[in-house]
């Protein structure tokens, strides 16, 4: 893993770790944008989920603007694949990330080594990777909702069907007042996710944040069936890392 990759890995994880989780039978694995670190997150597919397979490909792009009016926009575009088991794969580009969840491991993976990562049991896994490089984020599970940020508005948004799958909506629109911030008016964080209950899985999601700019996500080309199942075989000679405070 090179110095960037496992930097970007260690902010992520610990961008996570301060945040209580946002959980319910509906929202797997969904944080409320209520903390400044939500814009180092970058969203996706959480685990571990069991017997519901799929694969798709993943785009998350990101926008902002300078204080100088120069604007900054990337774009990502990944493989991610699921078996029955709750093994996870995302490929981007020649780097993956591997998560196997029955043997509490996950795995980075490069053209010039693989490294392999011990996951503390109970975790919920979220892996991303592109052709820069590569990241995997891990929260404890605490099996209560956390209490909404006072700020905080929740709106359902129904049903509708996006890239052929029915989902469920939901915004957090988190208001924080004038002065918190040195800014004369109220700034709004406006956090939108479409998940699917059926599948497991989120097909869409945007963030927009004055502070940061917008992110968006989205999950195409779905594929209900089960994926090649030498795709969550890690590669041999994995080397052990082992990320500061991810112990069993």
């Amino acid at each position: 893993m090179t110095k960037s990759i496992l930097m970007t890995a260690v902010a992520l994880a610990t961008a996570l770790h301060a945040q209580n989780s946002f959980q319910s039978s509906t929202w797997l694995g969904a944080m409320p944008p209520n903390n400044p670190q939500q814009a180092l997150r970058p969203d996706g597919q959480m685990g571990p989920v069991i017997g519901k397979p799929f694969s798709g490909v993943e785009t998350r792009e990101t926008r902002q603007v300078l204080s100088d009016g120069t604007p900054i926009n990337k774009k990502t575009v990944s493989k991610i694949f699921r078996d029955a088991e709750g093994r996870m794969r995302s490929d981007g580009g020649t780097h993956a990330m591997l998560f196997d969840a029955p043997n509490l491991a996950s795995y980075t993976i490069n053209p010039k080594n693989c490294s392999k990562q011990t996951v503390r049991e109970g975790s919920t896994i979220m892996i991303a990777a592109t052709e820069s490089g590569t990241s995997w984020s891990s929260q404890t599970k605490s099996g209560t909702p956390s209490k909404p940020n006072p700020g905080t508005v929740i709106e359902d948004l129904g049903f509708q069907v996006i890239n052929g799958i029915s989902v469920k909506g939901m915004r957090q629109t988190l208001t924080i007042p004038a002065k918190t911030l040195g800014s004369d008016h109220d700034v709004k964080v406006v956090n939108e996710r479409w998940y699917s209950d059926a599948l497991g899985i989120l097909i869409k999601s945007s963030n927009v944040d004055p502070r940061f700019g917008s992110t968006t996500y989205e999950l195409s080309e779905i594929n209900q069936s089960t994926p090649d199942p030498a795709l969550f075989t890690p590669p041999t000679g994995c080397s052990e890392f082992q990320m500061p405070g991810m112990h069993r």
